[in-house]
């Protein structure tokens, strides 16, 4: 303060701030010194202004260490923190919990929560349980104790820490906030940055490695519901004659890489398929196989339903789930003859007209970049138009069981048994047992290759159609 007094008193033309200066630090000992005097006197004030004195200068020595511990923090390490408020959050804990499995023994059990449908939640209404055990995930220790682990080569440290309390919900549970600290040495914040990405990606992964089958609800609110969740059918679980599942699968991912293809040339971006062939020949999963190789979710479509008019199936078709097929399945039985069904409400079992389906298969209003699978043990008895280009772009023919189909499906019961395959196989009459047939044999016979060769007899009998006997109705 003097020396700022000094400096103002050289030059003339700041003379007056200087003395207005000097006057304002007498006054502030005038009143420093009084107040002194005041608190001695006072027992009282002593008991007051004391431990605030204390307390402030604990407080400023906390705020000054603090400050200078982050300056010189930043030189030796950099930190990422997320807390539980983030949705992301568990997915981050639970991939340092994997982690952390080897070489972690603080840990805390947590009852592990399942994603639940709507379908769980009536059930819970309804008083049905669960017929399986719970389940617990070991996560890190909220203590506040720091923990190592390694991740791609470098080490890190980690710390989750306690927040406060607060209430959520309609009915007010107590949610305990927390943030979880991830620490490497200075200059390596990217591997940071890159293990909340691998956490995140690691998440997806799990979700997409799911095919979730949606329905239409009869519910109030209507829309598609989640009916189920199945792991995905390998390619390798349906075996089609050739490589007809090869062409398929590259037909319908060269279909969603082309979105700017189709854009660029003007032509609406929609791929229809129609699967054809005698009962029992895979169609239904031929389409749970691509949806699991395609990583797309399935949405069963059903026309029966009184309640289902040509409005809301063309709102179905819009909102259908992102990165889903919509399979209507034996679309022969819904619309046999098109004059019959030609008007909505006429003819049992539907609501939706023929024009109505038209319209939003590839209407102006029709979504697109789906993928559109109808099924259909007869193809003769479709209409042209709902089988024309833009519509069907690809028919597809799911025959009777070939040579070729029998001795792979026999080797996928029985691995490394070529002779039995081809014993199996040149017994059997090509392009007349359907592959649910065969398969149904084969699980019949599972223990022994030898027996499932054996009984193919058995099998030929139960398969030959059965002689209609007329009878008199007096001898009925």
């Amino acid at each position: 303060m003097g020396s700022v007094l000094s400096l103002l008193r050289r030059h003339a033309s700041l003379a007056w701030l200087a003395r207005l200066l000097a006057g304002a630090r007498r006054l502030a000992v005038r009143l420093a010194v009084r107040l002194l005097a005041v608190v001695n006197g006072n027992p009282l004030l002593q008991g007051i202004a004391i431990p605030s004195g204390i307390g402030y200068l604990l407080y400023l020595s906390r705020y000054l260490i603090n400050g200078l511990y982050a300056r010189i923090a930043k030189h030796f390490y950099c930190t990422v923190s997320i807390s539980s408020k983030d949705e992301n959050f568990t997915h981050v804990v639970d991939f340092v919990a994997k982690l952390q499995a080897d070489d972690n023994s603080l840990l805390v059990a947590e009852t592990r929560k399942k994603r639940e449908t709507r379908k769980d939640w009536i059930n819970e209404w309804n008083g049905i349980g669960s017929r399986t055990p719970p389940e617990m995930d070991y996560r890190p220790t909220r203590n506040g104790t720091m923990t190592t682990f390694r991740f791609r080569g470098r080490r890190i440290m980690m710390w989750r820490e306690k927040g406060e309390t607060i209430t959520t919900g309609y009915d007010r549970t107590p949610l305990e906030l927390e943030e979880m600290t991830l620490a490497t040495w200075a200059g390596d914040i990217t591997v940071l940055k890159d293990l909340v990405a691998a956490a995140l990606l690691e998440n997806f992964k799990e979700e997409t490695d799911e095919t979730k089958i949606f329905v239409l609800s009869d519910g109030w609110s209507g829309g598609w519901e989640k009916a189920l969740t199945k792991k995905p059918r390998p390619k390798e679980s349906i075996v089609l004659d050739g490589d007809l599942s090869f062409r398929v699968l590259d037909d319908a991912r060269t279909f969603l890489g082309s979105k700017a293809w189709y854009r660029d040339r003007g032509i609406p971006y929609r791929r229809g398929y129609l699967l054809h062939g005698p009962p029992g020949c895979g169609k239904t999963s031929f389409c749970q196989v691509l949806a699991g190789e395609l990583q797309l979710d399935m949405c069963m479509l059903s026309l029966s339903n009184d309640k289902l008019n040509d409005a809301k199936l063309a709102s179905y078709f819009r909102d259908a789930p992102e990165n889903s097929i919509i399979l209507l399945e034996d679309v022969d039985a819904v619309f046999v003859d098109r004059d019959v069904k030609k008007e909505r409400g006429s003819g049992p079992g539907t609501g939706v007209s023929f024009s109505g389906l038209l319209n939003a298969i590839d209407g102006v209003a029709s979504q697109e970049g789906r993928l559109f699978f109808m099924t259909t043990n007869y193809p003769e008895k479709l209409d042209s138009a709902l089988v024309r280009p833009g519509r069907c772009d690809v028919k597809v023919e799911l025959k009777r069981a070939s040579k070729s189909q029998m001795r792979n499906l026999f080797l996928r019961f029985f691995e490394c048994d070529w002779a039995l395959a081809d014993a199996f196989a040149s017994k059997l009459p090509e392009f007349e047992l359907s592959m649910a047939q065969l398969q149904g044999h084969l699980l019949a016979n599972r223990d022994s290759g030898a027996e499932a060769v054996a009984n193919v007899p058995r099998l030929l009998r139960a398969s030959k159609p059965q002689q209609i006997q007329k009878l008199k109705v007096h001898d009925h």
